[in-house]
């Protein structure tokens, strides 16, 4: 529940009023411009149509300012700092009556998007999209947002020291957010009486995990490659490899643990996932099934057991399972084939892990397609087959010969990139 980097709040703020805003219907549709949403601060915004959420004071919280320090390590160093964090919304949109009237538009939609998510954690999402930013996911992060009931005269105070003009704006707190402390020095203990077991190399723990994403460019004859953390895997043919980074991984039996994060319930890789311990550290292989329960595309929480062998002053064997922190891993869907579209820009999509088919999301270009039905698509329409197959039409209008990025999306998990040419 610790972080560092208040940016990845702030981040997580922006996310909600830019999806929300940028979805109402009350806000303009194409070809007006979408809303930006800047961290800047009130003076600062110079967008046409922009929101702002700058980050303007800090305060300890008191309610958690006194938890004692882990056994042993009695510095306040090693304790989590609990700080709430204030905010201040505005808005901007040139200098004339329209532009004022459409400041307080996004303002109404924006207060309105912070409404409807009063407590943010890793299973809010909007529109399918979730919000917490990667950098805080999967460890158990809370946010709470309050809006401030500041009286109109003391907002003003918030102006009267600068030079800038009063703006319409609005004052959130945002808790409980813990600063992440420093951590203890770990050594072993003394052997006090002869039989006590000790482990002279510590528990094993996870710092990211990492994946290798493969794509090629239109026109280009080779693939290109980059290294991502954290990984983001397909579970196209054997399934791609991803790697478990840390230290403490060597010296017993493996076993990779997963935990979808929306759900509470535990999954064993087994076999097929081919772990095992490197000396980079634990690999692995994407599966569409761990304990028989099927692994579809999200985002995931995976934890490493190592089953180590003591050997008792009786000869017997014990073994002792040590259990790591969590890391993220993204399952994406997978991409295999792309047919070519025919006269009316109609063409299939194979792969694996279109599922579940309501949280399916396909961009072509910068265009949204809508969900329709597979006997008759409209243009900028698609449908969802089969867990392995997607019927698409591109959008009318496409000029032939256009080569139109193409992006699935499932459960927030995005596949490597493609392309397709109009015909």
């Amino acid at each position: 529940m610790t972080m560092l980097d208040l940016g990845a709040v702030t981040r997580t703020l922006m996310k909600v009023i830019d999806l929300s805003v940028n979805a109402s219907p009350a806000w303009p549709p194409l070809p007006s411009p979408k809303l930006a949403v800047s961290p800047l601060p009130p003076d600062k915004l110079s967008g046409d149509p922009q929101a702002g959420l700058y980050l303007y004071h800090l305060s300890e919280d008191a309610a958690f300012k006194n938890q004692p320090p882990p056994a042993g390590n009695e510095g306040l160093r090693f304790t989590p700092m609990s700080i709430d964090l204030f905010y201040v919304l505005s808005a901007h949109s040139g200098e004339s009556d329209a532009g004022t009237l459409t400041e307080q538009l996004i303002m109404g939609l924006a207060v309105k998007a912070l409404r409807d998510v009063p407590m943010i954690d890793d299973g809010t999402r909007i529109g399918g999209t979730q919000v917490l930013d990667p950098a805080i996911r999967g460890d158990e992060n809370r946010l709470r947002i309050v809006l401030q009931p500041v009286p109109a005269a003391e907002a003003v105070s918030y102006w009267t020291a600068g030079s800038s003009p009063l703006r319409l704006s609005a004052y959130y707190q945002v808790s409980v957010v813990m600063l992440e402390p420093d951590t203890p020095p770990q050594g072993t203990g003394r052997v006090l009486q002869y039989g006590i077991q000790t482990f002279t190399t510590g528990g094993p723990r996870l710092d990211t995990s990492q994946s290798v994403v493969t794509y090629r460019l239109p026109g280009e004859t080779q693939n290109r490659s980059i290294v991502v953390e954290p990984a983001q895997v397909t579970q196209i043919g054997a399934g791609d490899p991803f790697t478990l980074l840390g230290v403490g991984l060597a010296g017993g039996i493996p076993t990779l643990l997963l935990r979808e994060v929306s759900s509470t319930t535990m999954l064993v890789a087994d076999a097929n996932w081919l772990v095992k311990v490197t000396a980079e550290g634990i690999t692995a292989r994407a599966q569409t099934t761990a304990s028989g329960t099927p692994t579809p595309p999200g985002l995931y929480a995976a934890t490493v057991q190592i089953a180590r062998q003591l050997k008792m002053p009786d000869g017997s064997i014990r073994v002792i399972n040590q259990l790591s922190n969590a890391v993220q891993i993204a399952i994406a869907p997978g991409i295999s084939a792309i047919d070519v579209p025919d006269v009316n820009g109609q063409f299939t999509i194979s792969g694996v892990g279109f599922s579940p088919a309501a949280d399916v999301t396909l961009y072509l270009g910068a265009n949204r397609a809508e969900p329709g039905s597979s006997a008759a698509l409209n243009p900028g329409e698609f449908a969802v087959v089969s867990a392995t197959s997607l019927l698409v039409r591109l959008p009318a209008g496409t000029a032939s010969k256009t080569i139109v990025p193409l992006r699935v999306i499932v459960s927030g998990s995005e596949a490597p990139p493609r392309w397709v040419v109009s015909p």
